[in-house]
């Protein structure tokens, strides 16, 4: 990874290839300086390969660097010292079955400065999406529902006669089935809408989720064969 800091006065390089001592990552994300190539400084806060850096929008002091060790660090270029550490992880799901369960679930693969550079977005092996911010809409990203699909984004599909992908059950392309109401993980409705993000109508969306959470209830499901458990 190589990128230019805000004023192309500096160049952060991340190197992370072959094996790697324990430790050994702390001396592989370095800062150059543009005209002369000389070696500014190591930024030394990484313990696992890192593949996201991105330059702050405005401040050409102000980097941003994140890796498989699940830390997004915020660096001053210029004195090469860490200004934040935001060290990501993700509670165990009990819903999940432990084969399903990845220890390496936050390591970070990619990842944004916001364009006006109040915020950062990171996504993760388990194709979460963190965001850090740093002004008024932290407040109102905590009151978002951590899991958003609709209920029709895993639904079976199909080739027509004509060699066509469409929907299973309604016979239509994909994109013109109605997407329903916002759910979690394991299509179950959030038991608050949020009208603008569904094609729900308003008048209808009360009756709609109150069924569809009666049909998700563990006592509607069916046990699997050979030992129960929740589908």
């Amino acid at each position: 990874m190589v990128i230019f800091n805000a004023d192309c006065s500096r160049v952060v390089t991340s190197s992370a290839f072959g094996k790697a001592k324990k430790g050994d990552w702390n001396a592989r994300l370095k800062v150059w300086d543009a005209a002369s190539g000389g070696l500014v400084g190591v930024l030394s806060e990484h313990t696992q390969p890192v593949y996201v850096l991105d330059t702050h929008p405005r401040d050409r002091r102000v980097i941003v660097s994140a890796g498989y060790d699940a830390k997004v660090c915020f660096w001053d270029i210029q004195t090469c010292s860490v200004l934040k550490v935001v060290t990501i992880s993700f509670a165990t799901d009990l819903r999940l079955l432990p084969v399903d369960f990845d220890a390496r679930a936050a390591d970070i693969l990619d990842g944004k400065f916001e364009p006006d550079g109040t915020g950062f977005a990171g996504t993760h092996k388990n194709g979460w999406l963190s965001i850090v911010s740093f002004d008024y809409r932290r407040d109102r990203l905590q009151a978002t529902h951590r899991e958003q699909f609709f209920q029709t984004d895993a639904r079976r599909l199909e080739v027509d006669a004509q060699s066509n992908v469409i929907d299973r059950e309604a016979q239509l392309p994909p994109h013109l089935v109605p997407q329903g109401l916002l759910c979690d993980r394991f299509m179950t409705p959030h038991e608050t809408q949020v009208a603008a993000l569904t094609d729900v109508p308003v008048d209808l969306m009360p009756l709609l989720l109150s069924d569809s959470l009666r049909a998700s209830a563990p006592e509607a499901l069916e046990p699997l064969s050979g030992g129960g458990g929740l589908v």
